[in-house]
Parts: structure tokens; C-alpha cells; sequence
């Protein structure tokens, strides 16, 4: 397999594991209390690759509000999202912003980890 398709197959492995682990503790939306649907990204991944699998940057979200975000420049919904996890959670999350990641194949492999680390246990 070449390298950029491995390291394709562990990226995509590693977002699913983290959409997997925002299903597990989230039930509702943060805005509006809806249907839990994602977690979105506060600070989007094509602006911190740093922060693309920190849990502490994805806003548990349903569809409705998901897609106000994306589509809308209601700077309300970010403001909102602030008021409830506080500013010291965004200057934590501001100082990792700009970290730089090396995207290689030990990079995800160690992620993918990580990630299994913050899987909640299935409760019965």
C-alpha cells in the first residue's frame, strides 16, 4: 500500500473513532438541546490540523444547528459556545491552535490510540 493511501486510511479511521467518541458522551446539541448528530469542529480543520482530534475542540451539535454554522455568518453561535465552555477554555484551546503536527503514518497510528484511550466503556 503507499504511503499516502495508508496514511488516508488512518486519517479516516481516526475521524471516525472521533465522531465515535462524541456519540458516546454527547446525547444532546450544545445550542439548541436537540438530537446529538457530531461533533463539529470549533476551530476547523483546515485551520488546525493541531487541534483536529482534541475532543475539547469538537462542539457536540444536531444537524439543524450544524449546518446554521457552516452556512451562516452568525457570529452569535460561536459567542454562544463560548459563553458555555468559557474563555479560559478558548484561550487553551487558542495556544494549541497553531502546533505543528507532522502528518505522517506514526502520526495517526499514535492518534488512532490516543482515541481508543477516550472511548467511553459500553455500559448494559
Amino acid at each position: 500500500m503507499k504511503t499516502n493511501d495508508k496514511k488516508k486510511r488512518l486519517r479516516n479511521k481516526a475521524d471516525k473513532i472521533y465522531q465515535e467518541i462524541g456519540r458516546k458522551m454527547y446525547k444532546e446539541c450544545m445550542i439548541c438541546g436537540g438530537e446529538y448528530s457530531c461533533l463539529h469542529h470549533y476551530f476547523p480543520k483546515s485551520t488546525s490540523s493541531a487541534l483536529r482530534y482534541n475532543i475539547k475542540n469538537g462542539i457536540p451539535l444536531c444537524v439543524k444547528c450544524h449546518c446554521r454554522i457552516h452556512s451562516s455568518d452568525d457570529p452569535t453561535l460561536n459567542l454562544l459556545i463560548v459563553e458555555k465552555l468559557g474563555k479560559t477554555w478558548l484561550r487553551g484551546l487558542q495556544s494549541q491552535k497553531q502546533a505543528i503536527t507532522k502528518n505522517s503514518i506514526e502520526y495517526y497510528e499514535t492518534i488512532i490510540r490516543n482515541l481508543e484511550k477516550l472511548m467511553p466503556y459500553e455500559t448494559k
